[in-house]
């Protein structure tokens, strides 16, 4: 049966890029989908009209810069109802997050080579064919992003323990996933000598499968496998967005669940790891600043088109000393309604931290330890309401 038609328009004033991207649409596998160039002197309505575009690609690299802020200016009214995706040069890379912030959820370099575009395409189409599952795996695993602009409100601390409780409530494959990238605590928190890091699996993008999988990882005593940030500075400069996509293909197929500490950078290789995450949870505290970075953060997300339903915040230390906001004001000052309040109990967490072992190996009957195993329960079902009540446990 032959697929329903899916519309490319691009916007470019370079006749090699559009030669290279025709002849990319010219594979087999796209031969359902149509590559139209469109004049740039064109308002919004017409484009829309003319072509019905599934999908816009703009040429970022070779547009004039007057022709180009007038156009995003249209661009940017349609980018919440139609995928915008950039073509840059190498040295515009640098400049992700502000493109995506423009309204640009994908990319392609320069030069255009098949594979990026067939896997930009497989993103957005619906009706193309699903990716290739790897070998004796099941249904797609679930993404949760730990994510928050400041510093210091427990994000990994967080972030380690939820992704324990899930292990052990739900029985499932968890994998904790290191992507604060500049500090790197995963395997401090836990104790651990890492053999292995995610510039590892990079290099061997190529040749992962199950049986790679199977001999590379094994878990942690606490249930969880561990994937730890690269060690070196310079590893880290070269991971690119779409092999963070092809992780997450591969990870998706291979694990139940995936906790992602995302640091408290928004960078371009995090952008795809928030895009298919079943929740943002973003960790804070009842202190002034922290709030305020809070409110930022989340402007930022939902100007991300990041739905508020997705975005879930966490009060952590609460019942702290030096707490300045109340209870029955975070909604006010956030708008949020937080989904979870982490007690203030500061001997267990840092005792927790000192041995290298999650709250419940080391605290299994504190409030702390409920509270997260409570928590990763109400991830399981989607935060539906439950017959009864929580218990609460506070410890100061």
């Amino acid at each position: 049966m032959k697929k329903e038609s899916f519309h490319v328009t691009l916007l470019s004033t370079s006749e090699k890029t559009i030669s290279d991207l025709k002849k990319c649409f010219s594979d087999r596998s796209l031969d359902h989908c149509r590559l139209d160039q469109c004049l740039l002197q064109i308002t919004m309505e017409d484009l829309l009209l003319q072509y019905t575009p599934d999908l816009i690609m703009v040429d970022l690299a070779n547009l004039p810069p007057e022709e180009l802020e007038s156009l995003m200016q249209g661009l940017q009214r349609i980018a919440d109802k139609i995928p915008l995706v950039a073509v840059i040069r190498e040295e515009q890379k640098a400049a992700a997050v502000d493109y995506v912030k423009q309204g640009f959820r994908d990319f392609i370099n320069l030069p255009v080579e098949k594979s990026a575009v067939l896997d930009c395409i497989s993103r957005f189409d619906l009706s193309a064919e699903k990716p290739r599952e790897l070998p004796g795996t099941k249904a797609k695993g679930k993404l949760y992003t730990f994510f928050c602009t400041k510093g210091g409100v427990g994000n990994t601390f967080i972030s380690l323990n939820t992704a324990v409780s899930l292990a052990r409530i739900s029985r499932k494959k968890v994998l904790l996933w290191d992507m604060s990238l500049q500090s790197s605590d995963i395997p401090f928190f836990l104790n651990e000598d890492p053999k292995y890091t995610l510039h590892d699996l990079i290099e061997n993008l190529s040749h992962i499968d199950k049986n790679y999988l199977d001999s590379l990882f094994q878990p942690h005593p606490s249930g969880v496998y561990i994937l730890p940030a690269p060690d070196k500075i310079d590893e880290i400069d070269k991971i690119l967005p779409e092999q963070i996509d092809k992780m997450l293909q591969i990870f998706t197929n291979y694990f139940d669940h995936i906790v992602v500490d995302g640091g408290h950078k928004l960078t371009d290789i995090l952008i795809p790891l928030l895009d298919i995450s079943a929740y943002i949870f973003m960790p804070t505290t009842m202190e002034i600043i922290s709030m305020r970075s809070a409110s930022r953060c989340l402007e930022i997300l939902e100007k991300l088109g990041y739905s508020q339903n997705k975005i879930r915040v966490i009060i952590n230390r609460h019942g702290a000393r030096h707490e300045d906001i109340q209870k029955q004001q975070i909604k006010e000052v956030i708008r949020h309604e937080p989904v979870l309040y982490l007690p203030n109990d500061y001997a267990t967490a840092k005792r927790s931290v000192k041995y290298g072992e999650p709250i419940s190996m080391i605290a299994k009957k504190s409030g702390l330890n409920h509270d997260f195993d409570y928590f990763a329960s109400r991830i399981l079902t989607n935060f539906q309401s439950g017959k009864g009540k929580k218990k609460r446990f506070f410890i100061f």
